[in-house]
């Protein structure tokens, strides 16, 4: 029985890591299905502007830049704002604006119902706004007489 010898491996015998900012060094080659055992990796990298608190470290030479795909996946961006576990928040004053779109109806129509008091209104500085829940009211009881 012949017994195992240890490899000492020294800093000096060690190869040098890689290059942090060589953008080759990751890239593998396009050919993975006549690699035996490697499988593309794909990554999810968030892609937007930077806000103002953020430190963003860019290297100014050529060679540290290269084009890079991003594949937007739009059902999964959707699912994220409409999870349903966020409850439901409505507001509680719309501008007359909100109300044409909520209701279907046209700016002069808004305006009679106001002056007969069928919609409950407010007004800041210049701004009308109407409350959300006489909106959802007058739809509810216009959908009923139909």
């Amino acid at each position: 029985m012949t017994e195992p010898k240890l490899n000492l491996i020294t800093a000096s015998s060690a190869a040098e890591p890689p290059d942090r900012f060589d953008l080759a060094s990751p890239r593998l080659s396009q050919n993975f299905t006549e690699s035996a055992g490697v499988k593309k990796l794909l990554r999810t990298v968030l892609v937007h502007k930077p806000n103002a608190q953020d430190f963003v470290r860019v290297h100014p030479g050529e060679e540290y830049r290269a084009d890079f795909p991003i594949i937007e996946l739009k059902e999964e961006r959707e699912m994220d704002e409409h999870k349903e576990n966020r409850p439901v928040q409505r507001p509680v004053w719309v501008t007359v604006r909100k109300t044409k779109e909520l209701s279907g109806l046209g700016t002069t129509k808004i305006y009679e119902l106001l002056a007969k008091r069928q919609l409950r209104s407010i007004k800041v500085g210049r701004r009308r706004l109407v409350e959300y829940s006489s909106i959802e009211n007058l739809i509810n009881t216009s959908a009923e007489t139909a």
